[in-house]
Protein backbone atom coordinates (compact mmCIF):
# COMPACT_ATOMS: atom_id res chain seq x y z
CA UNK A 1 0.00 0.00 0.00
CA UNK A 2 1.41 3.38 -1.01
CA UNK A 3 2.11 6.11 1.50
CA UNK A 4 -0.43 8.41 -0.15
CA UNK A 5 -3.15 5.75 0.01
CA UNK A 6 -2.35 5.05 3.67
CA UNK A 7 -2.30 8.78 4.37
CA UNK A 8 -5.71 9.22 2.67
CA UNK A 9 -7.23 6.38 4.68
CA UNK A 10 -5.88 7.80 7.94
CA UNK A 11 -7.05 11.31 7.05
CA UNK A 12 -10.49 9.98 6.14
CA UNK A 13 -10.81 8.24 9.50
CA UNK A 14 -9.50 11.31 11.30
CA UNK A 15 -11.81 13.73 9.50
CA UNK A 16 -14.79 11.45 10.05
CA UNK A 17 -14.05 11.12 13.77
CA UNK A 18 -13.40 14.81 14.47
CA UNK A 19 -16.07 16.44 12.36
CA UNK A 20 -19.85 16.35 12.41
CA UNK A 21 -20.01 17.65 8.86
CA UNK A 22 -19.73 15.29 5.89
CA UNK A 23 -16.25 14.65 4.54
CA UNK A 24 -15.93 15.82 0.94
CA UNK A 25 -13.41 14.88 -1.67
CA UNK A 26 -12.23 18.50 -1.66
CA UNK A 27 -11.62 18.48 2.10
CA UNK A 28 -9.81 15.14 1.92
CA UNK A 29 -7.63 16.28 -0.99
CA UNK A 30 -6.76 19.55 0.74
CA UNK A 31 -5.82 17.75 3.96
CA UNK A 32 -3.65 15.28 2.02
CA UNK A 33 -2.03 18.02 -0.07
CA UNK A 34 -3.12 16.51 -3.39
CA UNK A 35 -5.65 17.51 -6.01
CA UNK A 36 -9.22 16.19 -6.16
CA UNK A 37 -8.58 14.83 -9.64
CA UNK A 38 -5.75 12.70 -8.24
CA UNK A 39 -8.18 11.07 -5.82
CA UNK A 40 -10.73 10.48 -8.57
CA UNK A 41 -8.14 9.08 -10.97
CA UNK A 42 -5.83 6.99 -8.77
CA UNK A 43 -7.82 6.21 -5.64
CA UNK A 44 -11.37 5.12 -6.55
CA UNK A 45 -11.31 2.80 -3.53
CA UNK A 46 -11.12 5.88 -1.30
CA UNK A 47 -14.31 7.15 -2.97
CA UNK A 48 -15.90 3.77 -2.26
CA UNK A 49 -14.91 4.14 1.38
CA UNK A 50 -16.58 7.52 1.49
CA UNK A 51 -19.75 6.01 0.05
CA UNK A 52 -19.72 3.01 2.35
CA UNK A 53 -19.54 5.30 5.38
CA UNK A 54 -22.62 7.12 4.03
CA UNK A 55 -20.55 10.24 3.73
CA UNK A 56 -21.27 12.48 0.79
CA UNK A 57 -18.25 12.68 -1.46
CA UNK A 58 -19.61 15.10 -3.98
CA UNK A 59 -17.82 18.32 -4.58
CA UNK A 60 -19.37 21.67 -3.81
CA UNK A 61 -20.02 22.19 -7.52
CA UNK A 62 -21.91 18.92 -7.80
CA UNK A 63 -23.92 19.71 -4.67
CA UNK A 64 -24.73 23.16 -6.02
CA UNK A 65 -25.72 21.68 -9.38
CA UNK A 66 -27.97 19.10 -7.73
CA UNK A 67 -29.65 21.85 -5.69
CA UNK A 68 -30.22 23.82 -8.89
CA UNK A 69 -31.59 20.73 -10.62
CA UNK A 70 -33.97 20.05 -7.74
CA UNK A 71 -35.13 23.66 -7.80
CA UNK A 72 -35.68 23.49 -11.55
CA UNK A 73 -37.62 20.23 -11.17
CA UNK A 74 -39.87 21.84 -8.56
CA UNK A 75 -40.43 24.87 -10.78
CA UNK A 76 -41.21 22.60 -13.71
CA UNK A 77 -43.70 20.63 -11.62
CA UNK A 78 -45.40 23.88 -10.54
CA UNK A 79 -45.48 25.07 -14.14
CA UNK A 80 -47.05 21.78 -15.22
CA UNK A 81 -49.69 22.13 -12.50
CA UNK A 82 -50.40 25.70 -13.60
CA UNK A 83 -50.67 24.65 -17.24
CA UNK A 84 -53.09 21.85 -16.33
CA UNK A 85 -55.17 24.26 -14.24
CA UNK A 86 -55.29 26.88 -16.98
CA UNK A 87 -56.07 24.22 -19.59
CA UNK A 88 -59.00 23.07 -17.48
CA UNK A 89 -60.29 26.63 -17.18
CA UNK A 90 -59.98 27.15 -20.94
CA UNK A 91 -61.84 23.91 -21.64
CA UNK A 92 -64.65 24.95 -19.32
CA UNK A 93 -64.82 28.37 -20.97
CA UNK A 94 -64.96 26.79 -24.44
CA UNK A 95 -67.87 24.58 -23.36
CA UNK A 96 -69.68 27.56 -21.85
CA UNK A 97 -69.16 29.64 -25.01
CA UNK A 98 -70.52 26.81 -27.18
CA UNK A 99 -73.59 26.55 -24.94
CA UNK A 100 -74.14 30.32 -25.13
CA UNK A 101 -73.81 30.29 -28.93
CA UNK A 102 -76.37 27.49 -29.15
CA UNK A 103 -78.77 29.43 -26.92
CA UNK A 104 -78.35 32.56 -29.07
CA UNK A 105 -79.08 30.54 -32.22
CA UNK A 106 -82.24 29.13 -30.65
CA UNK A 107 -83.39 32.59 -29.56
CA UNK A 108 -82.76 34.02 -33.02
CA UNK A 109 -84.75 31.20 -34.65
CA UNK A 110 -87.58 31.63 -32.14
CA UNK A 111 -87.64 35.41 -32.64
CA UNK A 112 -87.66 35.03 -36.41
CA UNK A 113 -90.53 32.54 -36.18
CA UNK A 114 -92.53 34.87 -33.91
CA UNK A 115 -91.99 37.83 -36.21
CA UNK A 116 -93.06 35.87 -39.27
CA UNK A 117 -96.17 34.59 -37.45
CA UNK A 118 -97.16 38.09 -36.38
CA UNK A 119 -96.58 39.47 -39.86
CA UNK A 120 -98.87 36.79 -41.36
CA UNK A 121 -101.59 37.57 -38.79
CA UNK A 122 -101.37 41.27 -39.52
CA UNK A 123 -101.62 40.59 -43.24
CA UNK A 124 -104.80 38.55 -42.72
CA UNK A 125 -106.52 41.20 -40.67
CA UNK A 126 -109.07 43.31 -42.34
CA UNK A 127 -108.53 46.77 -41.20
CA UNK A 128 -111.69 48.78 -41.19
CA UNK A 129 -111.11 52.44 -41.70
CA UNK A 130 -112.32 54.55 -38.86
CA UNK A 131 -114.97 57.17 -39.40
CA UNK A 132 -114.44 60.59 -38.11
CA UNK A 133 -116.75 61.69 -35.43
CA UNK A 134 -117.93 65.28 -35.48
Amino acid sequence: MSNTRRNLINLLSSLKATSNIPVTVSALAKAAGISRSTIYKYYPDILDMLQSQNTPFTTAKRTEASVKIDLMKRRLAKSKELIAYLSNICSNQMVEIAEQEELIDQLQKTSAAKISYLESKIAKLEIVPLKRVK
